[in-house]
């Protein structure tokens, strides 16, 4: 086994830009609906153009000479590359869709297209160890760069099992995992694509009973998701919390912690922050956010006084939106420090109405773990769950039902899920893809909250619960 070699172009050079744009001219021409330029990659080209560019840029920021000012830089001009792009196609084609495969340190950059993809998801369950193994923390972040509109989808690239000459290529997901995998991704809003490359794709070819079997396992739970497509559609966040990201997907890491712990959060970036964006979220977390201007921490400041929460782990605002050192960072002035360094203990402090809280260190499960008391709402769902479920709960557009999704990474069911839900319902209805009973459940209003109990929860169920009308109490 040996790697691939991949020789990336300047991607400044305008002869390369213009024959890109031929590439997608011909797409057009032949009938295609769209493009994805797979693999963008962090690399960095030394020509003379490049270097020009990359200098003029820094001058005009007054972004210093480091690996961080490169990357920005790099994710500005790659987002400009793929907006021209883009905007050569919509001209010949305005519903083509574009989009770029992307990991970690450029996911934001599919913001110049219409659409979201990256292969960064994993084989979703639980290991040897016990340790679950999600990939909610990160189709939510996927999500949030889709801002609500883009379609996305994820492919999921690692394995809970590899050895040293092992990979996707060599090891299917298992029957099991990828109905998980579907309804992980369809629970949250994300399209799951089956990589059917390498071992599957020729075992399917020569009609191996596993291969076959693999394949109808996820053609039952896509059978499913078609069948009740109408629950699938136009999601409305129900969320109350928000995690704070910049553009550089450093957040990311904390958002699957975040997940594990069953919280339920929207992510915003601090690029696109406004008052308006904000105003849903009693709770923000600010996971080691280093990059904000003056005006993002005034916003952050004023939600704040107005009755927010904003739980800070390590530094936020150290450096402006140049990636400029500040002189002193916010966070001393926020919680009356004389000092500048960074607390190590959770402090907090109040400002106007709301509260700013130090959590300390990074935001690993430990430090949150600790702290959750001091600032988690679970107010929209409880569960009585193991810890091998996890859960999203949302609404619709134009629908006052709410919907619940349950999620069981363990490879045996679970049994008697106790769910509050912080609505009274009407009508409490189970689905599932599984072979376990579905159909009415039995619940009970109790000051305002919904209560019911799932009996078997295989790999998957979905709850739809249907609110009470306005006025009526039974």
């Amino acid at each position: 086994f040996t790697s691939i070699t991949r020789y990336l172009a300047c991607l400044r050079h305008p002869e390369w830009r213009e024959y890109l744009k031929r590439r997608v001219e011909r797409v057009i021409a032949a009938g295609g609906e769209g493009v994805m330029w797979d693999n963008a990659m962090i690399v960095r080209c030394h020509c003379p153009r490049c270097e020009t560019a990359y200098t003029n840029w820094r001058e005009r920021t007054g972004a210093p000479e480091e690996w961080t000012a490169w990357m920005a830089f790099h994710r500005e001009m790659l987002g400009e590359l793929v907006a021209e792009l883009h905007a050569h196609a919509q001209r010949l084609k305005p519903d083509f869709l574009m989009y770029v495969n992307c990991n970690r340190g450029l996911y934001t950059l599919n913001r110049a297209g219409n659409a979201v993809t990256t292969e960064d998801g994993t084989e979703p369950g639980r290991k040897a160890d016990g340790k679950v193994v999600s990939n909610i923390g990160s189709l939510r972040y996927q999500w949030a760069v889709g801002e609500g509109w883009r379609p996305v989808r994820m492919e999921y690239g690692g394995r809970l099992r590899k050895g040293p000459f092992e990979s996707r290529f060599t090891i299917p997901m298992t029957p099991r995992s990828h109905q998980l995998a579907i309804a992980e991704a369809a629970a949250h809003h994300v399209g799951f694509e089956v990589f059917s490359l390498g071992r599957f794709q020729r075992d399917l070819f020569l009609r191996e009973p596993a291969a076959l079997e693999n394949l109808g396992a996820a053609g039952r739970y896509n059978a499913f998701l078609a069948k009740h497509e109408e629950f699938y559609v136009k999601p409305r966040s129900l969320a109350r919390l928000a995690v704070l990201a910049n553009d550089d997907d450093r957040q990311a890491l904390a958002c699957r912690e975040l997940a594990n712990h069953n919280l339920i959060f929207d992510v915003v970036f601090t690029g696109r922050l406004t008052a308006g964006r904000l105003d849903p979220y009693r709770i923000l977390i600010a996971p080691d956010v280093r990059y904000l201007s003056d005006a993002q921490l005034e916003l952050l400041a004023r939600h704040v006084e107005r009755g927010a929460r904003l739980v800070i782990s390590g530094s936020i605002g150290a450096f402006d939106e140049h990636l400029r050192r500040r002189e002193r960072a916010p966070l001393a002035g926020w919680l009356g420090l004389k000092e500048a360094q960074t607390p190590e203990v959770l402090t907090s402090a109040k400002h106007g109405a709301g509260t700013f809280v130090h959590v300390g260190g990074t935001l690993d499960g430990k430090t949150l773990a600790a702290s959750r008391p001091f600032w988690h709402d679970d107010s929209l769902a409880r569960l009585e769950v193991d810890g091998t479920v996890r859960f999203n709960v949302h609404g619709q557009e134009n629908s006052s039902r709410w919907l619940l999704h349950l999620l069981n990474y363990a490879a045996e069911p679970a049994r008697d899920v106790k769910v509050s839900l912080g609505v009274p319902a009407a009508k409490v209805m189970l689905l599932t893809p599984d072979r376990v009973p579905t159909g009415k459940l039995k619940f009970e209003v109790v000051d305002g909250r919904t209560e019911f109990t799932v009996p078997v929860l295989d790999i998957y169920a979905l709850v739809v619960v249907q609110p009470r009308a306005e006025g009526k109490s039974k």
